[in-house]
């Protein structure tokens, strides 16, 4: 071990010394530079430490020094005011690259290559029928590295490192189209299977799987048979040994119409067979509430995952009223008590529940009216019509307490009058959307420049009128208020606001 030489290191003494706090051990060694110094024979061994680290070792390196995976093939180079040495990369990477001379001989910089040595650990590996010959680039988003490879079959290919490393890439293609080759040559014409003779080939399915044609010899009939059923063990064309056979379908189908038909299974009935809506097998049954309807053969035998039908849907909607009824009468909702519920029929033959309910006004139709149980529960309906009647006057949500009787009346009036609809209708036809906001799509109002209530000849005046969406005529109000306002106000709301 004394007085071998590891790059400009020569160990000097033959055991191991602890000198830092790390308490790891170290041989001494003695730089080219004469400086001492102590390195684990491990870095030295591996070629992570080299150098003292405190010389000017970059002054001696020399074209064919090694420094981990970097050889020097080229002399010094002034780079941007630094000098650089042009060095070449063990792991294949043909690229050559300039590296400053502190990357060579640091001995704090690890694993020393091009940066690329990953990409090009995979080239002259061989990965089933293809073997890598080069790295080409990296593509996509994810930077993914293809390669160059050569089939077994002489034809070169690119390949993605994923697929090579995980075993998907294997040839060029040339396996399949192999694959297909000798499936399409393994004729079977002239071959017996059992009682039956291939005749010829007679195409193939929608699944690409060869058909031929076969004469059975036992009853003289011709029938078209695939390829893997004859491998499989098929030996007659069904008239031997109980193989499939029309005969025998329509005895199994007798047999099951005896056990299946007239024998009731809850509220069902089978009648006789018939199809579903899908083409599917099945019978068509009668439910004790007197309607008719066809259930697959699963459904009736219970072969199903869903196990046997047992009524046409009437008992599952008597258990769902039975525990409406339980949870909800006697509830109330706003006004109304929920007296009884009931289904009824929709126009598609769907059912849908209702609620006859009592309001708690107290007055003459206030009792036993029927309302959607739905329209109840979501308080689209509150009451029997009595909140609308309260709702007047200064219990109104649109009471303007700032308007006198006489602008009530007039306003009660306007939306009726045809002048007012034909201004209306002039003013929104011209302007076309909102004249604030420039909106176009929501609800578009015609507003009064100078208020209806200011005045009298301005009232049905084109130029008077202005549209507003819906949103900015309320915010208008909101703020310069329903009567006391000018059009200076509405000039400062569209262009300030």
């Amino acid at each position: 071990m004394v007085g071998d030489v590891y790059g400009k290191l020569t160990i000097v003494s033959e055991l191991p010394e602890i000198i830092d706090d790390s308490k790891r051990k170290k041989l001494k060694c003695l730089c080219s530079c004469g400086r001492t110094h102590y390195a684990s024979f491990s870095h030295l061994k591996t070629g992570d430490v080299s150098t003292c680290g405190n010389c000017n070792s970059h002054k001696d390196i020399k074209i064919g020094d090694i420094f981990g995976k970097l050889e020097v093939v080229g002399g010094a180079k002034m780079i941007d005011g630094k000098t650089h040495y042009l060095t070449k990369c063990h792991c294949g990477n043909p690229e050559l690259k300039y590296v400053k001379p502190y990357y060579l001989v640091s001995t704090s910089i690890k694993n020393k290559g091009c940066g690329d040595c990953s990409v090009y650990d995979l080239v002259g590996k061989t990965f089933e029928d293809l073997t890598v010959i080069k790295f080409i680039e990296r593509r996509g988003k994810k930077n993914i590295a293809f390669y160059l490879c050569l089939c077994s079959c002489g034809k070169e290919c690119e390949r993605r490192r994923d697929t090579l490393l995980n075993g998907v890439s294997k040839n060029c293609g040339c396996g399949r189209s192999k694959a297909t080759s000798k499936a399409r040559s393994n004729d079977l014409t002239g071959k017996m299977f059992g009682h039956l003779e291939v005749l010829e080939r007679d195409g193939s399915d929608k699944h690409g799987n060869a058909i031929f044609k076969c004469l059975c010899t036992k009853c003289q009939k011709k029938i078209s048979i695939r390829g893997s059923d004859l491998k499989k063990g098929q030996k007659s064309c069904g008239c031997v040994n109980g193989v499939y056979s029309e005969e025998a379908a329509k005895t199994r189908r007798a047999n099951t119409d005896k056990e299946q038909i007239g024998v009731k299974r809850g509220r069902l009935t089978p009648i006789r067979r018939a199809l579903t809506e899908k083409g599917q097998q099945g019978y068509l049954c009668k439910c004790d509430c007197g309607e008719e309807k066809v259930f697959t053969m699963s459904s009736v035998t219970g072969s199903s995952n869903k196990g046997k039908a047992l009524s046409c849907g009437c008992l599952v909607r008597e258990k769902y009223l039975e525990s409406l009824k339980s949870n909800l009468i006697g509830k109330e909702y706003n006004r109304l008590k929920v007296t009884d519920i009931f289904m009824k029929i929709k126009k598609n033959g769907g059912t849908v529940a209702y609620a006859t309910a009592d309001c708690s006004c107290g007055g003459e139709n206030s009792k036993g009216k029927e309302y959607s149980l739905y329209s109840i529960q979501s308080s689209h309906i509150r009451s029997c019509g009595c909140l609308f009647d309260e709702l007047v006057g200064e219990n109104h949500w649109h009471w303007n307490p700032e308007m006198t009787d006489e602008q009530r009346k007039e306003n009660a009036t306007r939306t009726s009058d045809p002048e007012y609809r034909k201004w209306r209708r002039a003013v929104l036809k011209r302007d076309k959307k909102c004249q604030r906001c420039g909106d176009s799509s929501t609800s578009l109002h015609a507003h009064h420049k100078v208020p209806w209530c200011v005045s009298n000849e301005l009232r049905f005046d084109v130029s008077n009128g202005i549209v507003l969406c819906e949103q900015c005529h309320e915010l208008f109000h909101s703020v310069y208020g329903q009567t006391i306002n000018a059009p200076a106000d509405l000039q400062e709301f569209i262009e300030v606001m």
